[in-house]
């Protein structure tokens, strides 16, 4: 992995296309040191178990690298008619910045027998050259004349979905 060292001057950027080419570098940045992370968390895993196989204790099972084949017994033939399919990895849990108050809907909107029935979460991912996730937990009520339910709204900014106004412009 590289060892880049990256010289940022927000004092001489004056375009919209500087900015672009910076977020872009930087993300490009966090994709590559998350690979370097992943490699080594798994060499240093494969350490601990040479550490313990050289202490005489059991190690960590041995699981097949995505696409290989492990060893097959000879019971398990008639059942490898059927084609592989891929899963693809756990994601890690994105990380919080903030998370403002409970939003609930407007009284004037829900109708007068609505009733709290559950909350759901939003995580809207922005960036501000500096990381600035938000998680909001908006109110849903139930009505049960009408049949439906009723939400709190985002702030006005984080009304179109999953990426903050900032992330957007880019």
């Amino acid at each position: 992995m590289g060892d880049e060292e990256y010289h940022i001057d927000l004092s001489k950027m004056d375009s919209i296309e500087q900015m672009r080419s910076v977020v872009v570098l930087l993300m490009n940045t966090v994709d590559r040191l998350s690979l370097e992370i992943e490699a080594l968390k798994k060499e240093n895993q494969a350490l601990k178990d040479t550490i313990n196989r050289l202490k005489e204790e059991q190690g960590g099972p041995k699981f097949p690298a995505p696409g290989q084949k492990g060893n097959k017994d000879t019971s398990s033939k008639g059942r490898e008619t059927g084609a592989t399919r891929g899963k693809k990895g756990a994601r890690a849990p994105v990380a919080m910045d903030r998370r403002p108050e409970v939003l609930h809907p407007r009284a004037e909107d829900l109708p007068a027998d609505a009733r709290l029935k559950f909350y759901k979460t939003v995580v809207v991912l922005d960036i501000l050259l500096k990381r600035d996730n938000v998680e909001y937990t908006l109110a849903v009520y139930w009505s049960p004349s009408q049949q439906t339910t009723y939400s709190a709204e985002l702030p006005l900014g984080h009304r179109q979905g999953g990426y903050g106004s900032n992330l957007r412009a880019l």
